[in-house]
């Protein structure tokens, strides 16, 4: 027996469109994944800033997470354009993206640390920085998050991990399973063959979902 492939081949049945998915999909033949890099095969290959492959007035309901902040000012424009285009008529779109005001409040506090000389304030003022910066920045996935994450010192992962909780623990655990493997330091190009796994964990929860 084939495995049901609904939402990967977009059913006639398909209504929901959740883009940029990463591993949190649905297998409802109701609903369509796609993202860049599919995590299975319900998830089409698409990269959404270059447009939607589908027809106008196609879906009731449009979902994406943690998808906007990654994008350029242009390429986030044609996306919010694209989504509307293939919006059913009184349909609904849900778009979440990190809390400006939360991760700017967190920088100024950090900042306020780094200059009343608190121990491990710089590096806790670093994480601050990449939080607000790092996503609209980066040029490769994971970016200087995860090369934060990577770095064995316990200040600022332990202030990561106040901020992300159970995530950011989950990357940093793989990242020493990965350094313990190996008899060299971990460098860039092995961070981006790492990135590239652990893209979603990144993305749907480090900025504050």
């Amino acid at each position: 027996m084939k495995p049901v492939l609904a939402a990967a081949t977009h059913s006639s049945h398909a209504v929901f469109l959740n883009v940029g998915c990463g591993h949190r999909f649905s297998r409802d033949p109701r609903w369509v994944n796609i993202d860049l890099v599919p995590a299975g095969p319900e998830v089409r290959s698409v990269d959404a800033a270059n447009g939607l492959p589908f027809s106008d007035n196609t879906f009731a309901v449009i979902y994406h997470s943690h998808v906007l902040e990654h994008l350029e000012c242009v390429a986030g424009r044609k996306l919010l354009h694209e989504c509307h285009r293939v919006l059913q008529p009184d349909g609904v779109v849900r778009v979440a993206v990190p809390d400006l005001e939360r991760i700017a409040t967190g920088y100024l506090e950090r900042l306020t640390e780094v200059r009343r000389g608190r121990e491990g304030a710089r590096r806790r003022y670093k994480w601050a920085v990449l939080e607000l910066c790092d996503q609209m920045t980066r040029r490769q996935s994971g970016g200087g998050m995860l090369e934060f994450l990577a770095d064995p010192e316990p200040e600022g992962r332990a202030y990561a991990e106040e901020r992300c909780g159970a995530e950011s623990r989950a990357v940093i655990a793989t990242l020493d399973r990965s350094a313990q493997k190996t008899t060299t330091p971990l460098h860039r190009r092995t961070l981006r063959g790492m990135a590239r796994e652990l893209r979603e964990r990144i993305i749907q929860q480090l900025l504050g979902k």
